[in-house]
């Protein structure tokens, strides 16, 4: 199938006409995927994606890892030729690696339940499930969206926002930023005068 399809996307007569380098890289990876056990999982995206385009759902072109995969390019799975713009296959697949690897695909949200039906109908509710992630958010992020909402100007939550120390990456939280311990007294008195927010009067029992 990514031998017919790579020959129906450059509009060639047969496979024999595609350049050497595109015909290694197809080689390699469909020989990878065999070794790794991936051609099945390959031809199950490829089959809920064919049915998405089929019935006119808007499907991204793509990304992540397997956009680097020139046999995803050939069977329609992505449409980014990751030989043209230098991508590599082995971010995606390879035999290091320890997780495994997923094709990110993007759906239209509106008809997205209709992809999902399909694929709990064809390939049962027992194979099929709905994986959600929930992220904590930072303290920096907390601070802006919250400020956004209380129409306090931009210009005022960034510049409390970047008094935030950040160590090994993570912004300390704010509750550590109000306490009698915290790092930067000058945001706990900004937060104690309850100058950004009219009618507090520095209350801070109305900020909590």
């Amino acid at each position: 199938m990514a031998r017919d399809g790579i020959v129906e996307r450059f509009k060639l007569n047969n496979y024999d006409e595609l350049s050497q380098e595109y015909r290694d890289r197809m080689e390699y990876e469909i020989d990878m995927m065999h070794k790794m056990g991936f051609a099945a999982y390959f031809l199950v995206v490829w089959d809920y994606i064919k049915y998405a385009r089929d019935q006119n759902i808007p499907v991204g072109p793509g990304r992540g890892s397997a956009a680097g995969s020139i046999v995803a390019y050939a069977m329609g799975i992505t449409n980014i030729d990751p030989v043209h713009y230098g991508l590599l296959f082995e971010r995606f697949l390879n035999p290091e690696r320890k997780s495994m690897p997923d094709v990110d695909t993007d759906f239209c949200i509106e008809r997205r339940e209709d992809v999902i039906k399909y694929v709990t109908e064809k390939y049962g509710t027992d194979h099929v499930a709905q994986i959600i992630t929930f992220n904590r958010m930072t303290s920096k992020a907390v601070l802006k969206d919250v400020a956004r909402v209380l129409d306090i100007p931009y210009n005022e939550s960034d510049k409390l926002a970047k008094l935030i120390p950040v160590a090994r990456g993570k912004p300390t939280k704010l509750k550590v930023m109000i306490s009698d311990d915290t790092p930067v007294p000058a945001f706990k008195e900004k937060y104690d005068s309850g100058e950004l927010i009219p009618g507090t009067g520095g209350d801070v029992s109305t900020l909590d």
